[in-house]
């Protein structure tokens, strides 16, 4: 790190001594430097003086003389007038140079520093060529977005319940109004976070991406962030390399945004770089308020990297970084593992609500409904009379769990 702030400081005041030499120079360059219209005149006027002595001699008559001296004077008052102009337009004053001069000196490198510190990762670990190329393999190995939600399985429809059927009704009008005004960013937002609330997560991300595709539109990070979350969900865990490009784009533009963050550290783990992704969550865990209930997920998130990256029992780092690759059987058994280990801690130590939101919502995924409707009922038994039970209640009820 240190080696690469030295190459990388060199390089930037090499950059500003380059942009301040025609600054520091100008005057020692234009001393006792005769321009072209200066030395063209002098030549104009060396031809005068010889028509002079041509017609003396006789060696052209009168008429070609006054002929040829009136068109070398019109060249030489060209040339003269040149001349006096370019002299008028001299150098900046050597005060106004000097300072030019060193704030290029100190602004060049400061912008530079300014602007990596801006979008680089200063914390990332050297990632060594042999990493880099099984990064690069398994980028290529991946399966798409399509190929992901292609790849699994729905479950049955759960049947709805009466709030959930009203607010079906008015999505199906939004779907309407913005079919109408496909550029109505207002409806476009509402429209995919209702997509989001009914669990039509691909009906989302594509909701989303109409939204950031109006031309002159606002894309928020947030937007992108809200994106890459349905697409995950649509795959029903996977980050694709079509959501790590639009995790890209909410970090690019809101670096500190917590919802990209985890994601980012996700794809690291299912990429196999489980040290990155241990990396990302810990900065995120400490970037966190102390009372946030989000902790104890993270908790949670880092306690199966770190046991992942330590070997106990469970899929292996090579199992993860084999993720893109495996068939879909494979990959849902890596997932459901993953899965009854998260169940086993919260029955065995309990969690925060989200963690229990999270499991119910797995289990629905792996189109697992009785599952997803035990550990409701587990979660809102843990929690008694407190709101936490009220949230899983109501959960339960919009993702069809229960019918009461």
């Amino acid at each position: 790190m240190v080696l690469f702030y030295a190459v990388a400081g060199a390089l930037a005041l090499a950059t500003a001594l380059v942009l301040v030499r025609p600054l520091i120079r100008p005057l020692a360059g234009r001393a006792g430097v005769e321009t072209r219209d200066a030395r063209d005149a002098q030549i104009y006027r060396d031809q005068l003086d010889e028509i002079e002595r041509d017609q003396s001699r006789g060696t052209i008559s009168a008429g070609e003389a006054q002929g040829a001296r009136a068109e070398v004077s019109r060249r030489l008052i060209n040339a003269t007038g040149r001349d006096v102009a370019a002299k008028a337009v001299g150098p900046a004053p050597r005060r106004h140079s000097m300072i030019m001069a060193a704030t290029a000196l100190v602004g060049a490198p400061a912008l530079a520093v300014t602007i990596y510190l801006a979008n680089g990762m200063p914390e990332q670990p050297d990632l060594p060529l042999a990493g880099r190329s099984a990064a690069v393999a398994s980028q290529t190995e991946r399966p798409s977005q399509a190929e992901a939600e292609a790849a699994l399985v729905p479950g049955p429809a759960a049947p709805l319940t009466d709030e959930l059927q009203e607010y079906a009704k008015l999505t199906q009008q939004l779907e309407a109004v913005v079919k109408q005004r496909p550029n109505d960013a207002n409806g476009l937002e509402i429209l995919a976070t209702a997509y989001m609330r009914l669990g039509r997560y691909s009906e989302a991300w594509h909701t989303y991406e109409r939204l950031l595709g109006i031309p002159g539109g606002d894309a928020e990070a947030a937007r992108y962030a809200a994106m890459a979350e349905a697409m995950v969900l649509a795959t029903g865990g996977y980050v694709s390399p079509e959501a790590e490009r639009v995790i890209g784009a909410a970090l690019t533009r809101d670096r500190t945004l917590a919802v990209a963050r985890y994601y980012a550290g996700l794809l690291m783990a299912q990429t196999g770089r489980i040290n990155e992704a241990i990396t990302i969550w810990e900065q995120l865990k400490a970037d966190t308020p102390a009372d946030s209930p989000s902790l104890t997920f993270l908790d949670g998130m880092l306690a199966e990297a770190k046991a992942l990256r330590e070997g106990s029992p469970g899929p292996s780092a090579a199992d993860i970084e084999a993720a893109g690759a495996m068939s879909p059987d494979d990959r849902q058994a890596m997932i459901e593992g993953m899965v009854a280990r998260l169940e086993g801690r919260l029955t065995s130590e309990g969690g925060e609500v989200e963690e229990w939101h999270r499991l119910m919502n797995a289990y629905v995924q792996l189109d697992r409904p009785d599952d997803a409707a035990r550990i409701a009922r587990l979660g809102i038994a843990a929690f008694g009379n407190a709101t936490e039970a009220d949230f899983l209640r109501e959960q339960a009820l919009v993702m069809g769990l229960f019918n009461e």
